[in-house]
């Protein structure tokens, strides 16, 4: 998945705007959100990758997870959910540490440039989401849209995955294509949480929302648009439009 091709330049502002300290405490108030917990990261936390995950930060994750387990983990730029098994998911206490550094890794390797440096660690409840298959290390391919907004307008919109994108994920079934297509049936999406998401923002924000197997629908993730991932219109298999 790529984005539009902006300079190095707007690609370092664009950092700011697609942090999850920037757009979460914004739409929070407004629209069903998973519940969030954000720990601050030292300059220094590179050495980490070395050294391991001090005590003392293994310590304050544990004290501000109040959602127990399984966790979802994050910076705030990325949630590596192509590793999902080794980074952002967290089954139990014991695998934490581990999941952070890993996650730190798959953080710097995007990262060599200084685009998408994280300052946080963010830790939420686990959403179980509406899914028929798995994909990406036991990842739940779940039902969940991407929108443009900007300022309660919606621009344009389409399913998460693309086909193509799935295919080098090694879908846990063969009839995966058929699930997809079942869960990209848009009639039922709340257009009016997307609204509401966009509305404290001037610039255009893709806005990530999705279904949990209760029926509800949580915006679990936001970007400044020209930085995000766009489908070519008219094209199943997610080509690059943007």
């Amino acid at each position: 998945m790529t984005a539009k091709e902006i300079s190095f330049d707007e690609r370092l502002k664009a950092r700011e705007f697609c942090s999850l300290l920037y757009w979460y405490p914004r739409i929070q108030p407004l629209v069903p959100t998973p519940k969030t917990a954000i720990i601050p990261l030292p300059n220094n936390w590179w050495s980490w990758l070395d050294k391991g995950l001090p005590r003392k930060f293994i310590t304050e994750l544990t004290r501000q997870n109040k959602f127990g387990f399984p966790l979802f983990i994050r910076t705030d730029q990325i949630a590596a959910k192509h590793s999902w098994a080794y980074t952002c998911f967290v089954k139990n206490e014991g695998e934490l540490a581990r999941h952070v550094i890993s996650l730190l890794e798959e953080n710097a390797m995007v990262d060599m440039v200084g685009e998408t440096q994280p300052v946080a660690i963010v830790i939420r409840e686990f959403l179980k989401l509406r899914s028929f298959f798995t994909a990406y290390e036991e990842m739940p391919v779940a039902r969940e849209f991407r929108f443009f907004a900007t300022k309660g307008k919606i621009n344009c919109y389409h399913p998460y995955w693309p086909h193509r994108s799935l295919e080098e994920g090694r879908p846990s079934t063969k009839d995966w294509r058929g699930f997809l297509g079942l869960m990209e049936n848009d009639s039922d999406v709340p257009i009016s949480i997307v609204k509401k998401a966009s509305e404290p923002f001037d610039q255009e924000f893709s806005i990530d929302i999705c279904q949990t197997v209760n029926g509800d629908w949580f915006v679990t993730d936001m970007a400044l648009g020209v930085a995000s991932f766009h489908w070519k219109h008219g094209t199943i298999d997610g080509g690059e439009d943007r």
